[in-house]
């Protein structure tokens, strides 16, 4: 037997830019959703645990004063199992950004 509600709630993006230290050039965008159906599910996993990494190493590389040449932007989108609710509307409020 399962129960169900319908309620509304907030779909986080959570999202972190480096400043790149070159000429505007477009920024490199990577991203990937955490969000899943069930609990212990595995899909968004390996994505979340590589950006995690990615994240934490270039933490590490900026606390030495290293700056790369060309913006990064971090995405960890929600809502794509409801219909990439969380990357689509972030592109479309970066319409410009992303048509780079």
């Amino acid at each position: 037997r399962t129960s169900h509600q319908n309620v509304r709630t907030p779909i986080p993006n959570v999202i972190t830019t480096i400043p790149g230290s070159g000429p505007q050039q477009r920024p490199v965008i990577l991203g990937n959703h955490r969000d899943a159906w069930v609990f212990g599910a595995a899909d968004p996993n390996s994505g979340t645990a590589a950006l995690l990494e990615l994240a934490r190493g270039l933490g590490e590389l900026q606390k030495t004063g290293w700056q790369p040449e060309r913006t990064i932007i971090l995405c960890s989108w929600s809502g794509e199992e409801y219909g990439l609710v969380g990357s689509t509307a972030w592109a479309e409020h970066n319409g410009p950004l992303v048509s780079q």
